[in-house]
């Protein structure tokens, strides 16, 4: 078996391919933990028969009145399969369902109404009754590709990015995030379009914590996993890899001979083409399949980096744009899904950048291979004030290291 976090990993990534449409973002819950008691003390307070409670209860038992508080706070019943699903499908109401009345029924024999509602005046408001983090960290056992929710998603990424000790606050939420806090948010989350607002990945690293899963790296702003964290990993690995992850291992085998292997041979086949084939393995194909599973998701980074348009001609076709990779793939294992070690380009540009005829110098400008002639230029529509869009400060070492190279062609 693989090691844990690399499976955990696959995991995140069928999660994503399955919900591509369920986006991280700063509304998607409250900032930690401490919301949990709030929102059950006001279905406490409620006292409903059912275990009911909408937008307008709260607001009339004294819930902050502030536009997105209701959906950050109820999140932490509806977020995490707490409700019954069939009760309603309006956003401002719900009810419980067995899970979220076991829990409830534990917290009244602690605590009463107000205290939980007040429960944020606490001094150390953010250290939860034992029973309240186990219910939780049960529910991301519980989960599957079956039940997947925004938040559960977005908690999934995060704790893949804890595996990794990558899981971040930002120093001070006021300021713009950092250009190696919006790679990390890239790499390992699924943002809307032009998302610049990246406070919320301190905030789920918090409910983390107050969970028991993640502990805050000393002097430092990142987050790693706690013991708790590595055993619900492991446990989360257990049950899947005998359900969902089965299904990809099914994949992988059903296409081990297909066009998709032949597909992650061909940049190395195309450059040496006195090299002899020897087909590769049952472990070799599982592994080179699983690496172009790897790739989509960095054709998605740079997708999302530069906002579904083509990095040099602002050409919006997307679907026909290429995920280049600037320092091959062959070469760059440790980068192989670092956006700036990527390019998103025409299919042209693709070819010629990747045998080397164009590059690119340290402002961004378009170099041309001597090689091209002025007709084949204009032929390819290839001239000599193109540029790209943008030059991100993380891609100049590999832009850099792709001239060398095209210095010697």
């Amino acid at each position: 078996m693989r090691n844990s976090k690399i499976i955990f990993k696959d995991i995140v990534y069928q999660i994503r391919e399955n919900y591509p449409k369920l986006l991280s973002k700063s509304n998607v819950t409250y900032r930690n933990g401490s919301k949990i008691m709030e929102i059950f003390g006001f279905i406490l307070k409620n006292g409903n028969p059912d275990n009911s409670l909408s937008k307008k209860e709260a607001l009339s038992l004294g819930m902050n009145n502030s536009p997105s508080y209701w959906a950050q706070i109820s999140r932490f019943i509806t977020g995490f399969n707490m409700h019954v699903k069939s009760y309603s499908s309006k956003s401002t109401e719900f009810k419980l369902n067995r899970s979220g009345i076991e829990l409830r029924d534990k917290l009244i024999s602690k605590f009463d109404a107000d205290t939980l509602i007040n429960w944020r005046m606490r001094k150390d408001s953010r250290n939860l009754p034992e029973f309240v983090k186990k219910k939780y960290q049960d529910c991301f056992l519980n989960t599957s590709l079956e039940n997947i929710t925004d938040i559960l998603k977005t908690c999934f990424c995060a704790i893949s990015a804890a595996s990794g000790r990558k899981l971040y606050k930002q120093n001070k939420e006021s300021e713009k995030p950092k250009i190696f806090e919006k790679e990390i948010a890239v790499r390992y989350f699924d943002l809307s379009s032009g998302n610049n607002d990246l406070k919320w990945i301190g905030w789920i690293a918090a409910i983390l914590q107050d969970l028991g899963i993640v502990s805050q790296i000393s002097n430092t702003n990142f987050f790693e996993l706690t013991n708790k964290g590595e055993f619900i990993v492991n446990n989360i690995v257990k049950k899947w890899d005998t359900s969902s992850l089965k299904k990809f291992d099914d994949i992988i085998k059903k296409n081990s001979d297909n066009l998709t292997y032949y597909e992650s041979v061909y940049d190395e086949l195309k450059r040496n083409t006195n090299r002899k084939y020897i087909p590769p393995n049952k472990t070799e194909r599982k592994g080179l399949i699983t690496n172009r599973v790897g790739q989509g998701w960095f054709r998605r980074g740079l997708i999302e980096r530069w906002k579904g348009k083509c990095s040099v001609t602002n050409c919006s076709t997307y679907k026909i744009l290429i995920a280049s990779h600037i320092v091959p793939w062959s070469e760059s294992e440790k980068d192989r899904l670092n956006p700036g070690n990527g390019l998103l380009l025409t299919p042209n540009l693709d070819a010629l950048f990747d045998r080397y005829l164009i590059s690119f110098n340290e402002k961004g400008e378009i170099i041309i291979s001597k090689t091209l002639s002025k007709i084949e230029l204009e032929k390819l529509g290839i001239h000599y004030d193109m540029k790209l869009i943008t030059l991100f400060e993380d891609m100049k070492p590999f832009l850099e290291k792709h001239r060398n190279k095209f210095s010697r062609f």
